[in-house]
């Protein structure tokens, strides 16, 4: 799970117990951005689709762009 905090982005799950002492902050997944707010991004893995991947990653990634223009 990709996850957006303070300004950057990380994987939580490989710092499972630091992520809240580290900053303090909000911890928001990145489909948050979207109007499918709670949802994981498609994992090809299991998949096996990265379209679907690819789909959701842009998404986000479009829609935490806005909010951050939104910000300045």
């Amino acid at each position: 799970r990709l996850y957006y905090r303070d300004g950057h982005m990380e994987y939580p799950e490989y710092q499972p117990d630091h992520r809240k002492w580290r900053s303090g902050g909000k911890v928001s997944k990145l489909l948050d951005f979207t109007n499918r707010k709670g949802q994981d991004i498609a994992d090809p893995w299991y998949t096996g689709n990265f379209d679907d991947t690819y789909r959701d990653v842009k998404e986000g990634c479009e829609a935490l762009l806005q909010d951050c223009l939104l910000r300045l």
